[in-house]
């Protein structure tokens, strides 16, 4: 395994001594680790106040590499699915370890470990990696006593046209629906969706600008740019869920009809049905 945990274990909802057991639990396999999983770890953080059901959960996976591409965000799922519930504590354990730069093998770090013959700073953060490996089995625990027919798989697309061919992006949606996964995409990119929170996008913005969203920055495209002009700076690390979207989410849900929404018209258009998600969550 090596890149797989889930983010939202430790949410505001999971542990409640009040909550009911769930109907539905979604499992959410997103691009990378900033700006989406933010986003629905936001919803599920904030779900009673959102109006979605006691009996719903939202959990996120989470990643420890970089990669985003589409067939890469259907890996993260499948690999949840195939090996989420059987990992061992040692096999997560030593998955942390590789992936948490410290210079040597799993291997040979643990035994150094036992040998006393690390830094104490290596010790220290050793130590540190234990208790999350132990966090995360036990949460993959928790999530085992939930039966397999309340679940539904998620994946959660960009378009993104810079990066994937239309062919390979069609692709890798069709044979996402047809493995029965529920797919959520947005078209040119997630922060399309952003947008629709804070401005009436149609009136200030043409299709063309939208679809093209080209490059204006080394780090900012042309949706990116209008999202930090209109709230004063944007931060992918840190979007500020509560601050800046909770309480839009029905205006932008509104706004979001106004473009495609069914997932065959998104992929050659802007549109999102993320929207649809949320209200289809609502109604569980």
């Amino acid at each position: 395994m090596g890149r797989l945990r889930t983010r939202t274990r430790y949410n505001k909802r999971s542990y409640e001594s009040e909550s009911k057991d769930p109907n539905k639990v979604f499992i959410i396999a997103v691009e990378g680790n900033e700006t989406e999983a933010q986003y629905f770890c936001g919803l599920e953080n904030n779900s009673k106040y959102l109006g979605i059901p006691s009996t719903v959960r939202i959990e996120v996976l989470d990643r420890y590499d970089t990669k985003s591409a589409p067939k890469y965000v259907v890996e993260l799922l499948e690999e949840y699915i195939r090996e989420g519930y059987t990992t061992t504590f040692i096999d997560k354990f030593k998955d942390t370890i590789e992936n948490a730069g410290l210079g040597d093998t799993a291997e040979n770090l643990i035994r150094k470990y036992f040998e006393d013959k690390i830094s104490s700073e290596t010790r220290k953060e050793m130590e540190r990696l234990i208790y999350e490996a132990d966090r995360d089995r036990i949460y993959y625990q928790y999530l085992e006593t939930w039966n397999i027919d309340k679940k539904e798989f998620c994946v959660v697309f960009d378009r993104d046209k810079q990066s994937t061919k239309p062919w390979d992006f069609s692709q890798v949606v069709k044979d996402s629906i047809e493995k029965g996964y529920r797919v959520v995409i947005t078209n040119p990119c997630f922060e399309f969706w952003l947008l629709l929170h804070v401005c009436d996008v149609q009136k200030e913005y043409s299709l063309d600008e939208i679809i093209q969203n080209r490059s204006v920055s080394r780090d900012k495209n042309f949706v990116d740019s209008k999202l930090s002009e209109i709230l004063g700076g944007y931060n992918k690390s840190n979007i500020k869920f509560e601050e800046i979207f909770m309480n839009k989410i029905d205006i932008a849900i509104k706004r979001e009809k106004e473009y495609a929404t069914y997932w065959k018209d998104i992929i050659n258009n802007v549109g999102s049905n993320v929207g649809s998600f949320i209200e289809d969550i609502r109604k569980r």
